[in-house]
Order: C-alpha cells, then structure tokens, then sequence
C-alpha cells in the first residue's frame, strides 16, 4: 500500500490526480490476489485517524453558507474542490456562489467546463 501525503494546498482533484498512479497498482494487486486465491489484504483505519466522506456528505459540506471562519472556508473550498461534480458554495439573495480555491481558475479554465455562476477565491471576498 503506498501512502500519499495531504499537501497544504492539496483540493479533493489534485490529491484525486495524484493518488491515481497507486489506486491502479493496488486494484492490479488486488486481482492478481484473487486470481491467485490470497485472501484480501485487509488494513482496518485506527481510530480517530481519519473520516470516510460519501457523496451526500460532501456535498452537504460544500454549503458554506453559514461559515464565517475564512480559514474553514478555504479549507472546504479544498476539500469540496471536484469540478464539475463538486465545488464550495455560499447563497446569498436566491442565488448560488461558488467559492473556487486558490489556483482553482486554472482549473475550471483548463478543463472546458463551463461555470456560468460569479466566483469567489477564499481571498476575503466572502459576507
């Protein structure tokens, strides 16, 4: 099993891309335990040492609405940051606001989806 650190200005795609390389490895390892009839590696996570997010959750954690604490914001903005699936976002008036991570533009811009919403960076532009 190969560990990938969490950089400090890691969001959800670029930890995503990185750990791409090792998801493939571990997968052909794990057929070729199959086919040989090995049992399945088992790794239990020690407690407290880390949280299983599933879909729902994550978006449930993207609304940051309610969060006044910028460095929580930008944190979940890291964390929400799965274009086009997923990115942080505040309401405010009926509308929806996307809050894009530092380096996020480059991001959007590069990968041909289209956000036709305003964005905000987590540079204090936030109510």
């Amino acid at each position: 099993m190969t560990a990938t650190p969490i950089r400090e200005d890691d969001t959800a795609i670029s930890l995503y891309e990185r750990t791409i390389d090792a998801a493939v490895a571990s997968v052909m390892n794990l057929l070729g335990d199959l086919r040989d009839g090995r049992p399945v590696p088992r790794q239990p996570l020690p407690p407290g040492r880390g949280t299983f997010y599933g879909r729902d959750s994550v978006a449930q954690l993207a609304d940051v609405t309610d969060v006044r604490d910028p460095r929580r914001i930008a944190q979940l903005a890291r964390a929400a940051f799965f274009p086009p699936r997923n990115t942080a976002f505040f309401r405010d008036g009926g509308r929806r606001y996307l809050v894009i991570p530092e380096g996020g533009e480059t991001v959007l811009a590069s990968g041909a989806h289209s956000v036709n919403e305003p964005r905000f960076t987590n540079d204090g532009m936030l109510p």
